[in-house]
């Protein structure tokens, strides 16, 4: 797609797996092989690669200045509807003219979309459901089964995509929704099934 967002997304979750495996090489290969592609690319004239070089020069965007338009509004609305917002997917029944923003569904925003379609009361709801699964993915710990360490780093992968690129896109979609709590899910399983075969070899 055109999302810049979802670059940067893939950028963290390299930069989480090199901490978290303490293996910088895989990641460095692919990190330098993404580059390559990139720079091909652009030698070839893609359209889609200005979405990138853009990057410099974010006061010509116009993109970029929709973004902090909507954005703005989304706080702007708060002044009306405070605590619960304009309601689930209602953004585009907002007043555009009032807020100054342009026209749209969404915020182009995970968090500000929330904020103005659920005011302040959905807004630490999301904040706490993410930092619920933050915690329970960070608490898993350091595991010796593949499988289960696998279904770990693919849970933390797509927390990190919904929370990264949802600050400039709307990423908590329902089939997002969906990945994450099935990822995170089989990953706690598995953790939890691990632990107990460990304790019962200990045991037995």
């Amino acid at each position: 797609t055109y999302s810049r967002g979802g670059w940067i997304a893939f950028a963290a979750c390299l930069l989480f797996l090199s901490i978290s495996l303490k293996q910088w090489k895989p990641i460095v290969a692919v990190a330098l092989l993404t580059t390559m592609i990139l720079l091909g690319l652009q030698v070839t004239g893609r359209l889609w690669t200005r979405q990138i070089t853009m990057l410099a020069h974010l006061d010509q965007d116009d993109n970029a200045l929709q973004r902090l338009k909507m954005w703005r509004g989304s706080v702007l609305s708060l002044q009306d509807r405070p605590l619960l917002g304009v309601g689930p997917r209602n953004f585009k029944n907002l007043d555009y003219e009032r807020y100054d923003m342009p026209r749209f569904d969404h915020a182009h925003s995970l968090f500000f979309t929330v904020l103005a379609e659920q005011g302040i009361l959905g807004f630490v709801s999301l904040l706490t459901v993410l930092a619920c699964y933050w915690h329970e993915a960070i608490t898993l710990g350091p595991v010796k089964d593949v499988l289960t360490r696998t279904l770990r780093h693919t849970a933390m992968g797509s927390l990190i995509v919904v929370i990264v690129a949802g600050m400039v896109n709307t990423t908590f979609r329902s089939e997002v929704a969906i990945a994450l709590c099935t990822f995170m899910a089989l990953a706690l399983a598995a953790a939890k099934g691990a632990t107990s075969a460990a304790h019962g070899i200990l045991h037995g």
